[in-house]
């Protein structure tokens, strides 16, 4: 798996997220969600709104702090980083004229 390739986690059911992250690491995903009322519709199974994802994320308990951290918001750092030192000075183009 490319390490460069990051997946969010904007998924609804516990065994998605699961899946998710046991099969691209903890280093690799990023927690998300959709735009709030982007799916307005309620969870037959649980009464709460699709988009509530954190309670979801917190049931999944094999994971330790430090993988919640780097999904929550590590993951997200380290990508931001990246891409403000990739940036090209200003003196450098995107394209030739």
């Amino acid at each position: 798996m490319a390490r460069k390739v990051y997946w969010d986690m904007a998924i609804y059911d516990k065994e998605s997220m699961e899946l998710l992250i046991k099969r691209v690491g903890v280093d690799n995903v990023l927690f998300a969600t959709e735009m709030f009322g982007a799916v307005n519709a309620i969870d037959p199974k649980t009464g709460r709104n699709f988009e509530d994802l954190v309670p979801i994320f917190k049931s999944i308990d094999w994971l330790s702090e430090e993988d919640r951290h780097k999904i929550t918001e590590g993951n997200a750092r380290k990508v931001f980083l990246a891409h403000v030192h990739l940036k090209p000075k200003p003196s450098q183009r995107y394209f030739d004229a």
